[in-house]
């Protein structure tokens, strides 16, 4: 398979899962379309992983290279990403103070949808860290970039359930659903950010270089 063993190929696929994690975008997803016909959620869910997707496949061409370029570390992006991503998380736990967010005039499907929900800053990450351009040979890194589109395809039908999911779960299930997928999306960012300073701490700035540690998912 080119360098990928069945044991990468299997990690590679559950940390991609796990990051994207179609399941807690969907709690987002019926939140940010609530008061959308079923074409406009459809338009919607196609817009918002289309998008991810370029954000996430750019990330593996061009992330790295990018990165260095800048002289950023990529501890410095989780640190970032990880505080946008508690923001949002905070919103969705806090959403039954507010008036729904799915009206007319506002499109989700780029923001908050898109990024950071679907190409989360973890899920960005785990693209770069996975497809490192000095550790894996470009046919591992189209084989990953196959198991993120996968993903991707996955959190598509995910989203298109999503009306059915809302009438088995009703309105109250589905409020109990964004708050707790919120309350899990803003631990999972502090351990983002924890992460990411614990390394900008532990690993010396070199601008000549960047000098990374993989995270442990």
């Amino acid at each position: 398979m080119g360098g990928m063993t069945a044991q990468k190929l299997g990690q590679d696929a559950l940390i991609f899962f796990s990051t994207i994690n179609p399941v807690a975008a969907l709690g987002f997803y019926l939140h940010f379309t609530s008061g959308f016909s079923e074409p406009e959620r459809a338009l919607v869910a196609r817009r918002a992983v289309f998008y991810a997707a370029l954000v996430l496949v750019g990330s593996i061409v061009f992330g790295q290279l990018l990165l260095e370029a800048m002289h950023v570390r990529l501890a410095s992006l989780q640190v970032a990403g990880g505080i946008v991503l508690f923001l949002f998380a905070l919103k969705m736990i806090f959403a039954h103070h507010e008036e729904p967010k799915g009206t007319r005039g506002q499109d989700p499907s780029i923001s908050p949808l898109a990024m950071p929900v679907i190409a989360s800053p973890e899920a960005i990450l785990a693209a770069v860290l996975l497809t490192d351009n000095a550790v894996y040979p470009i046919s591992v890194q189209a084989i990953d970039t196959l198991l993120l589109l996968a993903v991707l395809l996955l959190t598509y039908l995910v989203f298109l359930a999503a009306p059915r999911i809302s009438q088995l779960l009703g309105g109250g299930g589905i409020a109990l659903l964004v708050q707790i997928t919120g309350l899990i999306l803003a631990a999972l960012s502090v351990e983002i950010v924890a992460q990411g300073i614990g390394s900008l701490v532990s690993v010396p700035i070199n601008h000549g270089s960047t000098e990374i540690h993989l995270p442990k998912w």
